[in-house]
């Protein structure tokens, strides 16, 4: 974008720059998410039938992104061999309080309550044990 282009912008919305940060916060999130699935993608690799991916995701035993009018889109990263990361379920029940941008942050960021490791790559280990308080931690307060 040209400063000019920018600057036009932020005088019809002041709040532009701030979206434009939201935008590309996300998308770096779904960079490190390995992209999304749609939800007929999802049941093939999980070998379910599509109201059976529905009925996970309202449960909230997947993690599920809304894009509005285009549905919802499942975080790649949630799959491993055709089925969730083993502990998916109970880390999401125990953020269950938590938007999903904030459970999917949570998910791929390196934390430095887990020595600079994201969860789900402690999960893919079968560390559940050393990511569910941290994430029991999040979901009562709220704070990464």
């Amino acid at each position: 974008m040209t400063p000019d282009l920018l600057e036009r912008i932020r005088a019809s919305d002041p709040l532009a720059p701030a979206r434009l940060r939201g935008v590309t916060a996300r998308q770096q999130l779904l960079d490190l998410a390995g992209g999304t699935l749609s939800r007929e993608e999802t049941a093939k690799t999980l070998g379910l039938k599509r109201q059976a991916i529905e009925r996970r995701r309202g449960a909230g035993r997947l993690l599920a992104l809304s894009f509005g009018k285009r549905g919802y889109r499942y975080p790649a990263c949630q799959f491993v061999d055709g089925r969730t990361v083993p502990g998916l379920e109970r880390v999401l029940d125990a953020l269950k309080d938590q938007d999903a941008w904030t459970q999917l942050a949570f998910f791929v960021n390196r934390r430095s309550d887990l020595n600079d490791e994201g969860p789900l790559t402690l999960l893919g280990r079968g560390e559940i044990d050393r990511v569910l308080p941290v994430a029991r931690a999040l979901g009562e307060h709220g704070a990464a």
